[in-house]
């Protein structure tokens, strides 16, 4: 058998090594290149394990309620890395005395302090990007001052550090505004409550008398609103709270007594404008302009011959924005009163013609 010459090794110096016999060169080569492909190419550095750190909560917010300081904040969605956040283990609430008003202090990293922990229970069917939120007892910082952080650590307690800084000023909840006297207009149904000594403004819930839950309809700084967005015929509950605090932290004070009125419509639509007569040879044409409330329902029209009553001339409404009256005789003088009706039944004031006769 023919033997490879000692000049094929040094062809591959850094690949061959000695097994027994020797292939012969076709082979031998091939299976070289393989090799050299598979087991010789070059090997980037190693790459450090991932640290898999949390990163830090950017929207911190507190509000005061009777039940305490609520806080809120979102679970992060993403590791320091960049990576997707599988190890969270807790957030960490920390707190530090500063002054009303004053921006969150520098060295808080230092010294704060430890609150209380969110974890286990209090973290359960959330994950990142859901809203996290804790309620804080308010008794022991009542008419104190603090700025507030939080941090999300993993089960090896690596952090990113705080979260954005919140200062608040916890103060005492204004009292309870009295029941809303309430009042329907033709437009709207009006609510009215006297001032609350150290409230800076009022939030306005109302319920339908079919619905299970107030909800929140309006914000206002004046002791009035009015409510355009309801329904004839419906009854409605409201209660008012008092609110105080700044527009960054907001107490939300006691709330009224409950107090419910029915929206009954019992106001008249607006006379009808732009009532015109017109003489033909055997009968006179009405027009008029079409009214703005958007429940008419339709016209009518009575006619006043010479000096008698007013009669109507359709017992159904005119739902048209004319009427042709064809019963009219020469030599008599004619007046004519329409009014507007609305799906209600009620009646406008007239609108007064002109006197007219047969040519």
């Amino acid at each position: 058998m023919r033997t490879v010459p000692s000049t094929a090794h040094k062809a591959f110096p850094l690949c061959v090594t000695a097994s027994g016999a020797k292939p012969t060169l076709p082979f031998f080569s091939a299976a070289l290149a393989l090799l050299f492909l598979l087991s010789c190419g070059s090997v980037g550095e190693p790459l450090p394990p991932l640290l898999n750190i949390p990163g830090r909560s950017e929207d911190l917010s507190a509000h005061q309620t009777e039940q305490g300081i609520i806080l809120e904040w979102t679970w992060p969605e993403t590791t320091t890395e960049g990576m997707p956040l599988t190890d969270l283990e807790r957030f960490g609430v920390y707190f530090m005395a500063t002054s009303p008003g004053q921006p969150p202090p520098s060295d808080f990293e230092i010294q704060s302090n430890w609150l209380r922990d969110i974890e286990g229970a209090g973290l359960e069917n959330l994950g990142p990007g859901d809203p996290v939120q804790v309620t804080l007892d308010a008794e022991p910082f009542l008419g104190k001052a603090f700025a507030l952080g939080v941090r999300a650590e993993s089960r090896r307690g690596r952090s990113a550090g705080f979260s954005n800084l919140i200062v608040i000023e916890v103060l005492p909840l204004p009292a309870a505004p009295s029941a809303p006297q309430l009042t329907v207009t033709a437009d709207d149904i009006e609510l009215t409550w006297p001032a609350v000594p150290g409230a800076r403004s009022y939030r306005l819930y109302r319920r339908a008398e079919s619905g299970d839950k107030f909800e929140p309809i309006a914000t206002t700084t004046e002791t009035s609103f009015r409510d355009s967005q309801f329904t004839w015929d419906q009854t409605y509950i409201y209660r008012v709270q008092s609110l105080t605090g700044s527009p960054s932290y907001q107490v939300a004070g006691h709330t009224s007594e409950p107090t419910q009125i029915t929206a009954r419509d019992t106001f008249p639509p607006s006379a009808p404008a732009g009532l015109r007569v017109v003489e033909g040879l055997d009968s006179i044409a009405l027009s008029w302009q079409p009214g703005p409330e958007p429940d008419l329902a339709g016209y009518r029209l009575r006619r006043i011959a010479g000096n008698t009553e007013p009669v109507v001339l359709d017992p159904s409404l005119i739902p048209t924005l004319s009427f042709n009256d064809k019963t009219v005789e020469k030599g008599v003088t004619y007046r004519y009163q329409l009014t507007a009706i609305d799906q209600n039944n009620n009646e406008s004031s007239p609108a007064e013609s002109r006197a007219v006769h047969l040519p």
